[in-house]
């Protein structure tokens, strides 16, 4: 009865200790196992039963070792290599009848532990590892990281996640709380801390902060959490989430910065969605519009979606929304022209117009641009760039209106000119046309053409003026001729001068001056001229030079002779008697007596020989390089030749002459004055008679 009772004790006991256990694996919150030694299932949680089915066979549960069931684990853990608690990580599968087959893999902790008497493991699955894989892709691409922080033993568990944002390696640095505190910048770290302090009051933590990685890079990280406290109200951890807002908040930086510029810009930008729907509007397009609601985030049907993947857009809502914006006709060239182009080629430009708040129809140069997801490529959204074209076109008109006065001015102008820019001509106007009988268009076109109007010598000059860098840099000038067919030539002052065009692209302004009058006129001024001045040197009876001529032809003969030491002799003659011959046949006679005399001492000199009239009856011979006794000669010559001429009345004519030859040094009065001593000694000895001045 002893051993009896004893043996019923134990029982009791192993029921108490069983009834204990069940108690205990049903107090997880996971499913849980208890596995013999021969991996068959001894007891499981109500979690667990549930996973392994209404099977009636001794399921298996499987560790599977490393390289094992590959398709089917996560490339990497949520929380590294550890969960918490230095307790690895392993994989399981279930074998539910225990054939070997298994039917799901998982992930979780194996703990040793006794069950009847049996050494066993108590295995904990935390999840699936198909789960697990689809939450870590999500965590990415979130770029989002988990954190378990126990607070008892303040020991860290991160995901690799955060151990990327915080620039650490999961398999060298161990983590704890003070470590996570030390990364935190010192100017966000009192707030963190009192941050953590509230949490473990209230249950969340919420904030957001920068830290310090080992590389001395900053990055913006906001976390969030909750608290796991104990029956008695005690914290025991926080779990929570860790993202980098580092990017998000350049992009939100660049982006602020992008809106302040685009509401800077007088052009209007807006951005639609496929209905036509603002989805944003700049300070210009505000101003234009008025008051126009943003949608953020427009709810989209499925009519909608299924138009807009067929179109591009939806057209019937487009209407709706931009309608009211646009003229009809503007309307409709967006709807049937813009926006479908914009769908094809990703862009559209033109001319549209839009109705600005005060309902005033404004003409605009508009951009359409057609932006599609790139993955399915389906149209998202549409941008557009609207411009007010009144200023162009203001412009535009007072440009055409100062180009039509210009060129009006330029055509009254009486000179022809054409304008070169580069290699081109730009303008010819209508005088330069009426000079080459061509259309001022056709010059513009074909400027080569102008040199076949020009004197062959004139060309290269004209071709430099056409075609050479050099008529930009300085002015160029010269007179050249005009040869048209069946008309008079022309002469004409050409005059080049550089000009600069903007963006300084050198240029010039080619003048053509019609001359040909003030040539004829100077012809006949240089005529006139020569005559007043043959008339100024001439004796208007005899033809012959005159005293002034005379006078200025001695002082330069005199001057060369001294200069040269070259002899030089003088004739100075008087007709005798000459009053008589005027006296009684009258002055015709008298004159008639004078030109024949002229004749006949013109016929008997030499060319180099200077005669003419001193005045009245008296006339000069200079003879340069003659000695005073060829002087006497001559003078015997034209003496004995004027006594043989035929007289009026047969009433002779004679002369007197005297000759003198000058001095080394002499000026001309003093040898004229010799001359004219011996003239009058002629005339004592009872004239027609030579007599020579020796001057002694």
């Amino acid at each position: 009865m002893a051993v009896s009772g004893s043996i019923e004790a134990w029982r009791d006991t192993q029921s108490l200790v069983t009834a204990s256990i069940q108690i205990s694996l049903d107090l997880i919150d996971l499913p849980a196992f208890i596995v013999g030694a021969d991996d068959r299932v001894r007891n499981a949680n109500r979690k667990g039963r549930a996973l392994l089915g209404k099977s009636t066979l001794e399921p298996r549960i499987l560790e599977l070792p490393a390289g094992q069931g590959d398709e089917c684990l996560p490339s990497s853990k949520i929380f590294g290599d550890q969960l918490s608690w230095g307790k690895p990580l392993k994989r399981f599968a279930i074998d539910a009848d225990g054939a070997g087959m298994a039917t799901a893999a998982y992930i979780g902790h194996r703990l040793a532990t006794c069950y009847a008497d049996e050494a066993c493991s108590l295995y904990i699955f935390i999840g699936q590892i198909q789960d697990f894989e689809l939450l870590e892709q999500a965590l990415e691409l979130a770029n989002l990281g988990v954190w378990l922080w126990d607070i008892q033993t303040e020991q860290v568990v991160w995901s690799e996640q955060v151990y990327s944002i915080f620039g650490l390696d999961s398999q060298r640095d161990n983590l704890n709380f003070q470590d996570f505190l030390a990364s935190v910048r010192s100017k966000d770290r009192e707030r963190v801390e009192k941050a953590i302090e509230q949490g473990l009051s209230t249950g969340s933590y919420d904030i957001e902060f920068e830290i310090r990685r080992p590389d001395k890079t900053y990055r913006v990280i906001k976390t969030r959490a909750s608290v796991q406290f104990s029956k008695t109200g005690a914290p025991l951890s926080m779990m929570g989430t860790c993202q980098d807002l580092t990017g998000d908040r350049r992009n939100s930086h660049l982006l602020r910065r992008l809106v302040a510029v685009l509401d800077q810009s007088p052009d209007i930008v807006a951005v639609l969605d496929v209905q036509g729907r603002p989805l944003f509007l700049n300070e210009a397009g505000r101003d234009a519009f008025g008051d126009i609601p943003i949608s953020e985030n427009p709810p989209v049907t499925d009519a909608v979606l299924k138009e807009s993947r067929e179109n591009g857009f939806y057209k019937n809502d487009i209407g709706q929304f931009i309608k009211q914006h646009h003229p009809d006709w503007a309307f409709e060239k967006i709807v049937h022209e813009a926006l479908p182009a914009a769908v094809k080629s990703g862009i559209w430009t033109g001319e549209t117009a839009i109705i600005d708040s005060s309902g005033v129809e404004v003409p605009i140069e508009q951009h359409i641009i057609g932006h599609r997801d790139p993955y399915s490529g389906e149209i998202l959204q549409f941008s557009t760039i609207m411009r007010d074209l009144r200023p162009q076109k203001h412009a535009i008109s007072m440009l055409e209106r100062i180009n039509s006065l210009m060129n009006a001015v330029a055509d009254s102008v009486s000179d022809a000119f054409w304008v070169r820019r580069g290699k081109q001509v730009l303008y010819a106007n209508v005088a330069l046309g009426k000079i080459f009988r061509a259309c001022p268009d056709e010059i513009c076109a074909k400027p080569g053409l102008l040199l076949d109007f020009f004197a062959e010598e004139d060309r290269p000059f004209i071709r430099s003026l056409l075609q050479s860098d050099l008529v930009f840099e300085k002015l160029q000038q010269r007179e050249c001729v005009i040869q048209i067919p069946d008309r008079q030539a022309l002469s004409v002052k050409i005059s080049a001068y550089p000009c600069a065009f903007p963006n300084d692209r050198p240029g010039c302004v080619v003048t053509l001056v019609d001359i040909t009058p003030l040539k004829e006129t100077e012809s006949a001024l240089l005529n006139a001229n020569s005559q007043l001045s043959r008339i100024a040197m001439q004796d208007s009876l005899t033809g012959i030079a005159n005293r002034r001529a005379l006078q200025e032809a001695l002082r330069a003969e005199t001057r060369k002779a001294d200069r040269y030491t070259s002899a030089f002799s003088l004739i100075l003659l008087d007709l005798d008697h000459f009053k008589k011959v005027n006296d009684q046949f009258g002055h015709d006679v008298g004159d008639q007596v004078l030109k024949s005399v002229t004749e006949t001492v013109s016929a008997r000199i030499r060319q180099t020989d200077i005669f003419g009239r001193w005045g009245g009856e008296e006339f000069l011979i200079l003879l340069p390089c003659t000695r005073s006794s060829d002087a006497k000669r001559i003078a015997e010559a034209l003496r004995a030749q004027v006594q043989k001429n035929p007289v009026p009345e047969g009433q002779p004519i004679t002369a007197s002459f005297g000759v003198a030859e000058l001095k080394h040094g002499e000026s001309d009065e003093t040898l004229l004055k010799r001359a004219d001593r011996a003239l009058y000694a002629a005339k004592d000895s009872g004239r027609n008679r030579v007599c020579l001045d020796s001057g002694s």
